[in-house]
Parts: C-alpha cells; sequence; structure tokens
C-alpha cells in the first residue's frame, strides 16, 4: 500500500519517503506548503515509482487529493467519505465541486453514516453507508464484514465496526 500525504512545508522541494511492512508513506515537502495542488507532479511521480505494476486499488479520503485519481487512472477508485469536509470552517475554495467530481467517479464510496449518504447524494450501486462506531451502542457491539461488486465489476471488501 503507498499513502500519499498532504504536503509539509520545507526549505527545499523532495519527497520523503519511508517504508513500514507493506505501507509505504510519500511525505511530500515543499517550498510552498499545504497549498493547492496537494498532489502535483513530484509526488505523483514517487507514489508510481513506489506502486510498481502490481494489482492497484486508490483509495481516497478527501477530494482535495483529486490528481491521485487521474495519476492511476486504470486502477478502481475507492472514496471513503466519513465528514462533509465542505461543511467545515476553513474549507478550501472549490472542496465541494471536488467532492462531487470524486462521488460521480468513484467506484465504490463509503459514507461514515445514514445522513452523509443521503446528503451526497451517491447511487446506491456505489455506496456503504459505515455507521460510526459512536453512532449507537449497537454498532460498537457488533462488527459487519460489507462486501459489494460496484459498477467496474471488481470484488472489494472492508470491515466497519
Amino acid at each position: 500500500m503507498v499513502v500519499v500525504e498532504e504536503p509539509f512545508a520545507g526549505r527545499h522541494d523532495r519527497d520523503e519517503v519511508t517504508r513500514d511492512g507493506n505501507v509505504t508513506i510519500v511525505r511530500p515537502v515543499r517550498r510552498r506548503g499545504w497549498s493547492l495542488p496537494l498532489v502535483d507532479d513530484g509526488a505523483i511521480a514517487s507514489a508510481r515509482a513506489c506502486t510498481g505494476s502490481g494489482n492497484r486499488r486508490r483509495l481516497l479520503y478527501t477530494p482535495m487529493m483529486l490528481e491521485l485519481a487521474d495519476a492511476f487512472a486504470a486502477a478502481p477508485l475507492v472514496f471513503d467519505c466519513m465528514d462533509e469536509l465542505a461543511a467545515f470552517d476553513g474549507a478550501p475554495a472549490g472542496i465541494a465541486e471536488r467532492d462531487r467530481a470524486l462521488v460521480d467517479r468513484a467506484d465504490l464510496v463509503f459514507t461514515g453514516g445514514l445522513s452523509l449518504y443521503e446528503r451526497a447524494g451517491v447511487p446506491a450501486r456505489k455506496c456503504a453507508a459505515i455507521p460510526a462506531a459512536s453512532s449507537s451502542s449497537a454498532s460498537r457491539r457488533t462488527s459487519r464484514r460489507i462486501r459489494c461488486r460496484p459498477s467496474c465489476g471488481r470484488r472489494f471488501s472492508a470491515t466497519s465496526g
């Protein structure tokens, strides 16, 4: 698994790559710090170098990393949408539009509960609403395996609870 982090501020542009078992982390360090685009050509090149030619899946947790969806276009796209980020104070300009584009393009969307699922307007064929652990005492006691075959035809599994 390759994780691309949001950029950090530094004196020189570089990508710090660390490995821990099967997880590789690409941390872009940029003179410009945290600004758009969050994922630039350098970070994409580092991520591509780390992924090799194996079986790829893309999982994005924020629409501000949408450039990664384009960088690995042939791989299935999963959007882990646990919050309505556009509603947060100080949300970046354009995040609502990027969110909509990511929902539309994703093969599979996980939402952090039924209310977010309903607000997102995600077609049921590509969405799994996963209740937050704090949403009810029953959800804290149970764990369920979610299996689905979204529009891309590939099988995905996740665990909630």
